[in-house]
């Protein structure tokens, strides 16, 4: 595992660990949701709030913001339909969101978030975004001591953390 991979899974461990201590139901972390063999999307975590399923993209930062605009160009996902291609985070976010059924999406960070990430989520009722600053308040209302990027790098992971769990949509909703 590559040190960016492993801060990315220790990142996803806790937040992981966050929520199920907020009390939030259901939380899983690194799952694939399958429709077909060759047809699914890996989510980083979900969980349920009352009766939806949130969605959460966790995204790790050690230099500057997470900005919309994917680095390498546009990434192809294909669908029932054919192939899309898809240029941005937040339109990422969403088709992964409408794929699994979901109600509500959060991106969360331990950074802070572009402004042109900021204004694309506005468009969507459905994308909550979560910073460094918010993550920290939770972090401190739950008595976690030190910081919060300290804390995400003292994380232990094991073998298994890194690899995803594989969900079809029709055990989810049984």
């Amino acid at each position: 595992m590559t040190p960016n991979k492993e801060t990315g899974t220790k990142f996803e461990v806790w937040l992981e660990l966050l929520l199920k201590r907020q009390n939030y139901q259901n939380v899983l972390r690194n799952i694939e949701f399958h429709q077909s063999r060759y047809l699914y999307r890996q989510v980083d975590l979900i969980y349920t709030l009352n009766s939806d399923l949130v969605i959460v993209e966790a995204k790790y930062s050690s230099n500057g913001p997470i900005k919309n605009k994917f680095r390498n160009g546009p990434i192809e996902r294909k669908t029932r339909n054919g192939p899309i291609h898809l240029n941005n985070l937040i339109d990422q976010v969403m088709e992964r969101q409408y794929f699994v059924g979901g109600n509500k999406s959060v991106i969360v960070t331990n950074s802070y978030f572009h402004d042109n990430l900021i204004n694309a989520a506005k468009k969507y009722n459905e994308i909550f975004l979560i910073d460094g600053q918010d993550l920290t308040k939770m972090w401190k209302k739950l008595k976690g001591h030190g910081s919060i990027n300290n804390s995400i790098k003292n994380t232990r992971i094991t073998e298994g953390d890194s690899k995803a769990d594989k969900v079809s949509l029709e055990m989810l909703y049984k």
